[in-house]
């Protein structure tokens, strides 16, 4: 108990540090996303078959879904990839040459800001992982090349001596923070070359810190999003992908290591364990997937008949939600 004097009001409060509780959630805000995915061939060739994988959002502690996702048009089927994300499958023979096709996801949504309450002296020791966390979250994968001599020179030097999971991770966020700077480039480059580039965009910097995790023993993987930037009626065309950590006692918990290039204290301590209002996150992944191969939020995959210049995007449109009005029946 932490006791707090009031000079003002000649009170003395009781401050309770440890209540159990281990999240808490507010600032909610309920909007409707729009996620149109565009492809046009501008040929000359064909496109015999096209296969586009949108990933599926579900309910987490930031976010709870008001609507079923809508697509249009159907998707083929739901599949899971081997993280167990839910992934729409669409399928397309010869779509018209220069014509526009368009996929549509559709929800509503509750979003918070929800933050982890993490106590260091009650996370658990590197031992406490379970055995299955450790076996899919500790191998290695193409972007982070955790054998890399210099990779493994970074987390040793990252962690030092330190043994406690919590403080580990912090370091290495404290490492990454001190030898990168943001560059929305679009980037997707290997963990090392990152490193000795010093600059990244949101998903190296994810790479990197996830390599440097798995290095250094502690389990990482990553999620992305769409995000409300600026108004809650805009849109978003560059996404944001971060990355999570399991902390024994803890579970997973979220770090923004790109979040962290702030100047202000405060804003450093929120790229950890706080996950914002103006995220809905879609994609859960630890490495490459079958479908999302190393994207989030979706991906496609095609074959081409002669040369073709092809055009494939997405972007997100949000807007504060529709409010249905009940109806009396009273005269």
């Amino acid at each position: 108990v932490l006791w707090n004097a009031d000079y003002q009001s000649d009170s003395l409060y009781a401050l309770v540090l440890e209540d159990g509780e281990t999240t808490t959630r507010g600032d909610e805000h309920t909007l409707d996303l729009l996620l149109t995915y565009e492809f046009r061939n501008y040929g000359p060739g064909e496109v015999p078959e096209l296969d586009v994988y949108i990933a599926v959002p579900g309910d987490l502690p930031n976010q709870t879904l008001l609507s079923p996702v809508r697509f249009t048009p159907e998707p083929l089927e739901i599949l899971h990839d081997r993280w167990r994300q839910p992934v729409a499958h669409f399928h397309f023979e010869n779509p018209p040459l220069a014509e526009r096709l368009q996929i549509r996801m559709e929800t509503t949504a509750e979003l918070s800001t929800a933050r982890r309450l993490i106590y260091p002296h009650e996370v658990g020791t590197l031992d406490d992982i379970p055995a299955d966390v450790r076996k899919t979250y500790l191998v290695d994968e193409d972007k982070y090349r955790i054998h890399d001599p210099l990779i493994e020179k970074a987390a040793k030097e990252a962690v030092g001596e330190e043994t406690n999971p919590y403080w580990m991770m912090r370091n290495i966020h404290k490492y990454i923070r001190e030898r990168l700077h943001y560059e929305l480039a679009g980037g997707w480059n290997v963990a090392p070359r990152v490193l000795a580039r010093g600059s990244g965009s949101c998903s190296e910097y994810t790479f990197l810190f996830i390599s440097l995790c798995r290095a250094a023993g502690i389990p990482a993987r990553y999620v992305g999003a769409v995000v409300v930037r600026g108004d809650e009626a805009s849109t978003d065309q560059y996404f944001h992908r971060w990355s999570q950590v399991y902390l024994p006692g803890y579970g997973w918990v979220n770090v923004d290591p790109q979040g962290g290039d702030k100047e202000k204290p405060a804003d450093v301590a929120a790229s950890i364990g706080t996950v914002s209002n103006r995220v809905l996150i879609t994609t859960q992944g630890g490495g490459a997937s079958e479908y999302l191969k190393w994207g989030y939020n979706y991906e496609q995959t095609w074959t081409a008949k002669g040369p073709v210049k092809i055009h494939a995007e997405a972007l997100g449109e949000w807007s504060p939600a529709k409010v249905t009005e009940a109806v009396s029946d009273a005269p």
